[in-house]
């Protein structure tokens, strides 16, 4: 018994071809012999216009994408409303930054609105509202702290 060829030669061995033309005689990869080709130059960047997405001096489809800066707001503000239950001033500063990306990135949707998708505004806004909130919240919560260590002194006189 062995296991060597199938009859009629059906074998992979040395330089042969799988069934069904899956490449050169002898391997997988491209006819040349060479490494392969994943669309772009070896050992360098693409040209202009050769890597993923629309060539250039095609349009982009109007309102297709999400402003970074509000994604980056909506975020910055759930993490200040996070630093503000557990650190207390540090939520002022970050709030102040979320605040801050939300009102430019509303800025830079109304001044380009073919540019940014609909969904782009309400994470503006979440922002916004978020650090305006924690900065409330830690200016009351610092002002609490500061009102109860004077009462605490006044009874200790």
């Amino acid at each position: 018994m062995s296991f060597g060829q199938p009859p009629g030669g059906g074998g992979f061995g040395p330089g042969g071809s799988p069934p069904g033309g899956f490449g050169p005689p002898g391997g997988f990869g491209p006819p040349s012999g060479g490494p392969p080709s994943f669309g772009h130059p070896p050992g360098g960047f693409a040209p202009p216009g050769a890597g993923w997405g629309p060539p250039d001096g095609a349009a982009r489809p109007p309102g297709n994408e999400l402003d970074p800066l509000a994604i980056v707001s909506t975020v910055i503000g759930i993490f200040s409303l996070i630093t503000c239950a557990c650190c207390g001033l540090l939520g002022i500063p970050i709030s102040i930054a979320a605040t801050i990306c939300g009102g430019i990135s509303i800025h830079r949707q109304n001044n380009e609105p073919d540019r940014f998708s609909s969904s782009s505004k309400p994470l503006a806004i979440i922002g916004i509202v978020l650090g305006a909130l924690t900065l409330v919240l830690s200016i009351v919560a610092a002002l609490a702290g500061f009102g109860l260590q004077l009462i605490e002194q006044a009874n200790r006189l």
